[in-house]
């Protein structure tokens, strides 16, 4: 009886077989980095080169590990693990016969090499020749003879493959993100595929080339987000809170997901805007996240996007105009005061607050600016009462007074009762349920003023 963990099936291939059999291995982006000699997170070229050189002289000893897809659909039939048996049932209808666990770069470059990649070349007598131009004597050498240690394991399930990735994969160290993703968990389905479904907004507004996509950073910025929106407030964004919320969440609640889709949907929108920037005119990350912020707090006030491109030019003014006011903060106040700072460490908790704090500040004063200019609507109609988040603007808005400037407890806009919000032209004579015909009283007062109308009194009245 077989003991050894995952059947494993030991042999040994030529490269000639590792070319041939390449197109049938299937390398999945879902749970390992997206290597390879295309690829810019596995092998530089220079490393491939010289992986060919020793595979040809068979000084190579790393070993190339598959699972074999049919195999592996027995074996799930037998233990009823539905997960897998899905998993390799669509690979296999997708015409694939073996899964890469390990070696990927190694099997990437061997079949590159013999397919005449103009950089997958070896040096002979100091000139560089491509696998066409060796002796027909080498060619066959390569095809024939056996140099590659190759493992195929029979038994295993797909939550074990990502572990084994994650075990194996050391000679090329996973980065954080990477390590991240090899999981199989619907969490790290849902972020791995809307960062790539919205891949634009991170190459049009961040990105410097292609290179950032292929170590999955779009999906760290996207996993922030998802952290941010999960836990409202986190302590952190940096690497060890996301490890863990990787690690200790399989699925993210779902108005997290309702959120971050709405989100990234507008922003990939906006970014069309951006498309064609040149590299020295890309907004940074921390930038990025505080126009997800803005956003996402547009979305919470019930106010419907209408003008993308304009709310972008709005984001981008308000944005400069703090970059400004920082170059003026001296070098002590900075950590304090300065938004440009802020913003280079938008990770940590207390700078995230801040940029919270000073955006929902700017959002609220600009909003009838935006409302006029059409770039913002509010989503209610105007037969609607008014909200508790209009009584919240409000008390903005009016300076937490009353227009005899009696002080509002903010306290009591939540559990006393004692406030409500009343049309200063009322709805019979035609006012509309806005905040320029809203103002936040006291009970008695409005209904003291019945169906009567008041002067404009506060500043956003007078629209």
């Amino acid at each position: 009886m077989r003991t050894d963990k995952f059947y494993p099936q030991h042999s040994k291939w030529s490269l000639g077989k590792v070319a041939k059999k390449f197109k049938t291995i299937k390398l999945d982006g879902a749970f390992q980095r997206w290597g390879g000699v295309e690829k810019h997170s596995g092998w530089a070229f220079e490393d491939s080169r010289a992986y060919i050189e020793s595979a040809i002289s068979g000084s190579v000893y790393n070993t190339i590990i598959f699972a074999n897809v049919n195999e592996n659909i027995s074996y799930a039939k037998s233990v009823n693990d539905e997960e897998s048996l899905a998993y390799y049932e669509a690979i296999a209808a997708e015409g694939y016969e073996l899964l890469s666990i390990d070696g990927n770069n190694s099997t990437s470059t061997i079949y590159h090499f013999i397919s005449n990649h103009e950089e997958m070349y070896v040096m002979k007598d100091d000139q560089k020749k491509l696998y066409s131009e060796l002796e027909e004597s080498e060619r066959e050498a390569i095809h024939d003879d056996e140099k590659l240690r190759v493992v195929i394991l029979d038994r295993i399930g797909i939550r074990d493959v990502c572990n084994l990735f994650r075990k194996l994969n050391t000679s090329t160290k996973l980065n954080d993100q990477e390590f991240r993703q090899a999981r199989w968990s619907k969490l790290s389905k849902f972020i791995r595929e809307l960062a790539n479904q919205h891949k634009d907004i991170f190459t049009n507004f961040v990105f410097k080339g292609v290179e950032p996509l292929d170590k999955r950073l779009h999906e760290e910025i996207t996993a922030q987000l998802c952290l941010r929106i999960e836990k409202d407030d986190p302590s952190s964004l940096k690497k060890r809170f996301l490890d863990e919320f990787y690690e200790e969440s399989s699925a993210l609640k779902p108005g997290t997901e309702t959120n971050v889709k709405k989100i990234l949907t507008i922003a990939s929108k906006m970014s069309e805007h951006f498309s064609g920037v040149s590299k020295s005119k890309k907004i940074t990350k921390g930038k990025l996240h505080s126009l997800f912020l803005l956003i996402e707090m547009a979305i919470d006030e019930d106010y419907e996007i209408l003008d993308n491109k304009g709310f972008l030019e709005w984001f981008l003014k308000v944005d400069n105009e703090f970059d400004q006011l920082s170059l003026q903060i001296i070098e002590a106040d900075k950590q304090e005061k300065s938004y440009t700072y802020w913003t280079k460490t938008y990770g940590q908790s207390k700078y995230y607050k801040k940029i919270k704090a000073i955006l929902i500040e700017r959002l609220m004063l600009d909003l009838e600016d935006l409302e006029t200019a059409k770039i913002l609507k509010p989503k209610r109609t105007g037969a609607q009462a008014f909200t508790f988040k209009d009584a919240k603007r409000l008390y903005f808005l009016q300076g937490g007074k009353t227009r005899t400037g009696m002080e509002i407890e903010i306290l009591d806009l939540y559990a006393s009762g004692k406030y409500e919000v009343d049309h200063v032209e009322p709805v019979a004579d035609g006012g509309e349920t806005t905040i320029p015909n809203g103002e936040l009283m006291t009970m008695h007062d409005n209904r003291s003023k019945g169906a009567s109308s008041n002067e404009p009194h506060f500043q956003h009245q007078q629209q």
